[in-house]
């Protein structure tokens, strides 16, 4: 049968060696770097899959590109400019080629790529093109080879010096053949000037690579250094050792463990298992599951929580670099029977084995024939060396057999290999056999590995077919549950409540997979995120150690089958096998077979849903390290087929998937279908108060709109999108922003002439206007915005230009005209108009527009009319069912208790309306509310709960830029900071006297009588009786005026008493006389209805 050559790709190969380029016909593993025959389609040592598939998914767009997380080294000769000055051109190269080859051979003996080679240096890449874990640990070994080698050459005019550094990379092919490419990104840059910067025989790193090999490597820092081309100085490391440890070893040893949660079952499993092996039945165990699942953090607790004494353990601890050391478990066992570490010679071990045996009581006539060989010793049975493989092995067993079951004579055995899946085929076939014919003694055998290198024994309970073991029994872990991951995160970062949605965010990232949780832990702690606060969502990171993890994993796959596992990424985390038919261009039955290949490997699982089968990914992390390996321009063409796929398959139903169609435009940058879907999307999640959702869709729709060419439709929808963002941002409490696009609406309803449009704009910047502070331009746009809406008789308008006018005149105390604008308009209100929603309010016209009727009426002390008008707007809130419209109602019913005199009601209705705004995130109401709450409080003698409140209404105003909101918060304020045990009269006379030069300039009339009805409270606490009668003749003077007849009635009763106090009893009673017929006006309108 005819091959091609794997390195120069010529075809029609039929020998051992390709008759093009000379090189042997072999394929060579991916993952652990094993020769396999030409024809085969799995690694004989690992399993991993070559490419056996002609059905091909289609290409991404691009040239083959694709990012990666790696790691890039780069090495030279010092000084061979000058040394080939000095010599012949010949032996100069020579010399510099000597060197050369040596630094070669030692960086791809760890698995480097040798991709550029110069004259007297070389670059090599770690991670590419095949992604491996450990890319960063890999490199140091390398460099340290390397500098051992090259000293070992005697040649100390030639010297090396090596830079390092770690990080994302666009990689290209350049060539056929292996080695044949080129990487783009600042991690090179680095690389290199860091090899600039190196002494010689030393080795520089960048902080990500020492980072990546903490536990693994020993550094020193070596300060801050100034690279050319980089803005900043860069903290530099020195490499000075490294030693090769389990992943395990390098996570325990180097970081406090995290809390271990969540592993009872298998716990009892590995508890069971050791009873049954405890009473002579031999058992073998393996832990199975993903990397980073917690294999080796659980055998760790389970040994650990064993009684003292009752069992002797022997660990292999095996590494990535095992896999290419023949019977590594050999050694590593005789190593541990005779107590030598890793850094003893195998001369060591084999001295001390006679005596190991001689305590065991395995006389002369044992056969250490096997294991002296095995240890590089000479052997007098010179027949050994002659014979096969499978006697060898036969020859092995027999003597390492033996061993294990006197050690299990003397005590119980735990036998510990962890990382199975790196031993090499020998060792395996070794183990296996070795535990052939133990079921009489009391041992057990634990094992750690990855699901594609299962053990394939007989599981537990099956036939085995012979006096062994029973079979193995195999623990798949599963993922941590969203409480025990929790758990895990409060130990990392913290338990607060703060917290809470950033923990929730990395739980639904890490997918229950302890090391990611640990290492998105470790990643915020060592970049200084959580200083601050918890930081953006958005700006959390997938670390670069979880990344190199799952790369690795899908860098095992086939290149057709990674393919289609990064266009299922660009799709989502769940894909119908229809839509990604349709954008692959293969047939559904060969896909759904190379589907059924993902999911055995663990990338993929099927589910049922209502609207079919899908495909889901396992893991959300695997999604996006699978997205992120494709360049943007890649990825931004498979959004468009997406897109194109998602149309022609959901021809009548697009409003269904609204959300996946303004995703998938957008990423595809297909402008006219952004300004379609994401506009729909954003107004549909406004509506559905999913508000990050809806802002990002809207805003993403505006700049579609201003990308495409001008015309009057793209005008209205950029009007219309402003529109719709503006009751988000009032929501996300997004003042300057909301103000930006405002500007931007207004400009383009001015450029196209649209009067309607502009009018619902003016309501828009005049209901900002007044929380602003600025109520003379409140005033004028909402009264030319009710104007223009009553020509062109919109009613919808009407209702939100009624409220607009009505809230600057209440804000300026313009009650009784607030009262005559709403009343006039009030049939629009009732009218069909009222029950749809506008872009120029984020909550139903008519709700809010009977809620500020509710507030006027009952600042002009008609509390009856009031509580009629709060009725009807909550009848129409309770039928529509919209969580702002009932806070709003409901705010302002606990108004209306509170200025009736029934506290105790106001304050459990506000208190629930409180908690109601922060479950739901309503942040722009929090203000009104703590301004309302707060009042009470104060009244109720609850001055600390008061002050801590309205502080925070007032600060959180003020971050808002609402003025208004803030000024509301000032008056209850002032009594808040006066009285009670902390009270401190002189701050509070400060504070009222800032408020009322304020409310004064701005023209917040309410905002001063009230000021001074608590300054005169301030007053009289201060023994100040002519200033608090003073205060209090300003307050019923103003209040008179504005029509706040209860205000009135407040300041004139008080001012009564203290006159009377003074002795001043004409005047009291002069101020009781008009307080009495306050009190019988009041009266009267509650009477009336």
């Amino acid at each position: 049968m005819s091959i091609a050559c794997p390195h120069c790709g010529e075809t029609d190969q039929s020998g051992q060696f390709c008759d093009s380029c000379g090189k042997k016909l072999e394929k060579t593993c991916r993952a652990c770097s094993a020769s396999n025959r030409p024809n085969a389609r799995f690694c004989a040592n690992c399993g991993t899959p070559f490419e056996t598939t002609d059905k091909t998914p289609a290409k991404p767009d691009g040239d083959g590109a694709q990012q990666k997380q790696v790691t890039i080294l780069f090495a030279d000769i010092c000084g061979s400019t000058e040394l080939v000055s000095r010599m012949d051109a010949e032996d100069a190269n020579h010399a510099l080629g000597s060197v050369v080859g040596v630094i070669v051979e030692a960086l791809v003996r760890f698995g480097g790529v040798v991709n550029r080679q110069m004259g007297d240096g070389v670059m090599a890449l770690f991670g590419a093109p095949v992604a491996i874990e450990d890319h960063a640990a890999r490199a140091c070994f390398a460099a340290l080879a390397a500098l051992e080698a090259v000293g070992q050459m005697g040649d100390r005019t030639l010297p090396i010096r090596i830079g390092i550094s770690s990080g994302p990379v666009i990689l290209r092919r350049t060539g056929r053949d292996e080695e044949d490419y080129d990487v783009a990104g600042i991690t090179a840059h680095i690389a290199a000037r860091l090899e600039q910067q190196a002494e010689p025989l030393t080795v520089l790193l960048s902080p990500e690579t020492a980072n990546l090999v903490t536990g693994i490597a020993e550094v020193e820092s070596v300060g801050r250094i100034a690279l050319k081309g980089i803005a900043e100085p860069l903290p530099v490391f020195r490499l000075l050792s490294a030693t090769d440890r389990p992943s395990w070893m390098v996570r325990s040893g180097a970081r406090v463990l995290s809390t271990f949660v969540g592993r009872d079952e298998e716990l009892a499993q590995l508890a069971a298992a050791l009873e049954r092996a405890s009473t002579g039945h031999a058992q073998a165990v393996a832990l199975v599951a993903d990397a980073g699942m917690g294999k080796s953090r659980l055998l760790h607790e389970f040994l650990d929580g064993l009684p003292q004494g009752a069992w002797h353990a022997i660990r292999v601890e095996t590494t990535a670099q095992s896999t290419a050391i023949p019977y590594f478990l050999i050694t590593a066992l005789l190593r541990e029977f005779v107590g030598c570490s890793q850094d003893d010679s195998t001369a060591e071990v084999a001295a001390r084995l006679p005596t190991v045996l001689a305590s065991l009581g395995l006389d002369a006539a044992f056969d250490t024939t096997p294991l002296l060989a095995h240890l590089d010793r000479e052997v007098d049975d010179v027949a050994f060396g002659t014979i096969d493989h499978a006697q060898r092995n036969l020859r092995l067993v027999r003597s390492l057999r033996p061993i294990l079951q006197r050690y299990a004579d003397l005590h119980p055995l735990i036998l510990v290999v962890e990382d199975y899946h790196w031993l090499d085929a020998s060792s395996i076939e070794v183990l296996t056999e070795l535990f052939t014919g133990l079921d009489g003694a009391r041992i057990a055998l634990l094992i750690t590995t990855r699901p594609e290198r299962r053990p394939g024994w007989p599981l537990h309970g099956q036939q085995t077919g012979n006096a062994g073991i029973t079979g193995m029994l195999e623990i798949d872990l599963k993922h941590l549950a969203a409480d025990h991951a929790d758990r895990i995160l409060k130990g990392l970062i913290g338990d607060s409540d703060e917290l809470a949605p950033l923990r929730a965010h990395i739980i639904s990232r890490a997918d229950g997979t302890p090391l990611f949780l640990e290492e998105f832990g470790r990643s915020l702690h060592e970049s200084g995120a959580l200083a601050n606060g918890p930081p953006p969502l958005e700006s959390i990171v997938i670390p670069a150690s979880v990344q190199s993890i799952l790369a690795a994993r899908i860098d095992r796959l086939s290149s057709h089958h990674r393919r289609i596992l990064q266009i299922a990424a660009v799709i989502g985390r769940d894909v119908q096998l229809p839509l990604l038919a349709a954008v692959t261009d293969m047939r559904e039955l060969n896909l759904a077979q190379e589907i059924g290949v993902l999911r055995a490997a663990g990338f993929l699982v099927e589910i049922n849903q209502r609207n079919g089968l899908v495909h889901s990914f396992s893991h959300a992390l695997t999604q996006s390290v699978a997205y992120d390996t494709l360049l943007r321009s890649v990825r931004r063409g498979l959004h468009g087929r997406v897109l194109r796929a998602l149309e022609a398959l959901n021809p009548d139903s697009r409003d269904s998937i609204l959300d996946r169609l303004a995703h998938h435009a957008i990423q595809a940058e297909a402008w006219p279908e952004v300004a379609r879907y994401a506009l729909a999307a954003g107004e549909r999640a406004s509506r559905r108060s999913a508000l990050t959702e809806a802002r990002a869709y809207l805003e993403s729709a505006i700049a579609a709109l201003d990308r495409l060419p001008p015309g009057s439709a793209t005008i209205t929808q950029g009007i219309d999108a402003r529109l719709s963002l503006r009751g988000v941002l009032i929501l996300m409490n997004d003042t300057a922003a909301l103000q930006e696009h405002l500007k931007e609406a207004d400009k383009l309803a001015d450029r196209a002439g649209d009067r309607l449009n502009l009018a619902r704009i003016y309501i828009s910047r005049g209901a900002i206007l007044s929380h602003s502070g600025d109520l003379p331009g409140a005033t004028e746009l909402s009264r030319t915005a009710l104007d223009i809406m009553t020509a062109g008789n919109d009613s919808l308008g009407i209702v939100s230009a009624t409220f607009a006018l009505a809230q600057a005149l209440w804000y300026s105390g313009d009650f009784r005209e607030a009262r005559e604008v709403l009343m006039a308009n009030v049939g629009h209100a009732r009218g069909d108009a009222g029950q749809q929603r506008s872009t120029a309010t984020f909550v139903l016209p008519s709700v809010v527009f009977f809620c500020f009727v509710a507030r006027v009426l009952s600042d002009l002390g008609d509390n009856a009319a009031a509580f009629a008008a709060i009725k009807e707007a909550g009848a129409i809130a309770d039928k529509q069912g919209h969580t702002f419209d009932q806070l709003l109602v409901n705010t302002y019913e606990g108004s209306l208790l509170l200025s009736s005199g029934q506290r105790e009601r106001s304050v459990a209705v506000l208190e629930q309306v409180l908690g109601a705004a922060q479950t739901n995130k309503v942040e722009w109401h929090f203000p009104m509310i703590a301004a309302l709450l707060g009042s009470a409080y104060v009244d109720d003698g609850r001055h600390a709960d008061a002050r801590a409140l309205l502080e925070r209404g007032a600060a959180f105003a003020d971050r808002s830029r609402h003025i208004g909101k803030r000024l509301l918060c000032c008056p209850p304020l002032v009594r808040a900071l006066a009285e009670g045990p902390e009270g401190d009269p002189k701050a509070a006379k400060s504070f009222a006297s800032l408020t009322l030069r304020e409310a004064t300039t701005r023209g917040f009339r309410p905002v001063v009588v009230r000021t001074q009805l608590a300054l005169a409270h301030v007053h009289a606490l201060e023994g100040e009786p002519e200033r608090a009668q003073e205060a209090l003749r300003d307050a019923a003077t103003l209040a008179e005026k504005l029509g706040l007849l209860r205000e009135e009635l407040e300041a004139r009763e008080r001012l009564s008493s203290l006159l009377r106090q003074h002795g001043q009893t004409k005047p009291a009673f002069s101020e009781m006389q008009a307080a009495s017929g306050l009190r019988m006006r009041l009266a009267a309108l509650s009477g009336e209805r």
